[in-house]
Parts: C-alpha cells; sequence; structure tokens
C-alpha cells in the first residue's frame, strides 16, 4: 500500500550558467521539506542576499510516496 504526503521541494536555478548549458545542469532540488512557511522562508532569503547573482530560488509542492514494496539493490 501507498501512501502520500505533501511535501515541498526547495529548487535552485544557476542561470550565471548561459542557456547552452543543459536545463539538468542549472536546476538543483537542494531540499525536501514538509513545512510550506518553512520552504518560503529558505527560499527568500538566498533571493534578498544575492537579488542580481545570477542565483535563483523558489519552492513547490509535490508529493512523497512512501511504498511497503522493497526494491532490489541487484
Amino acid at each position: 500500500m501507498r501512501s502520500k504526503e505533501q511535501v515541498w521541494v526547495i529548487l535552485r536555478a544557476d542561470l550565471f550558467q548561459g542557456r547552452d548549458v543543459e536545463p539538468s545542469t542549472l536546476v538543483t532540488a537542494k531540499a525536501v521539506v514538509r513545512s510550506q512557511r518553512f520552504a518560503m522562508t529558505e527560499v527568500a532569503r538566498p533571493n534578498l542576499l544575492r537579488p542580481d547573482g545570477g542565483v535563483t530560488y523558489w519552492c513547490q509542492p509535490s508529493r512523497l510516496v512512501e511504498s511497503d514494496v522493497e526494491i532490489s539493490e541487484n
């Protein structure tokens, strides 16, 4: 059985690298947190400290899916 929990993903985009870089290289998931308020605080701080630094942080909702199925590492 699967259970789903809403979480917030804190993302960072390194825009200073330019447009010729693979999108997967530009965006990094920095953390997954349970609180929207905490996520908003975490993205506001670096965006205020370096507003024109070529790095942007934001958060978006997602779901954490837990399953009782075990996956073999083989």
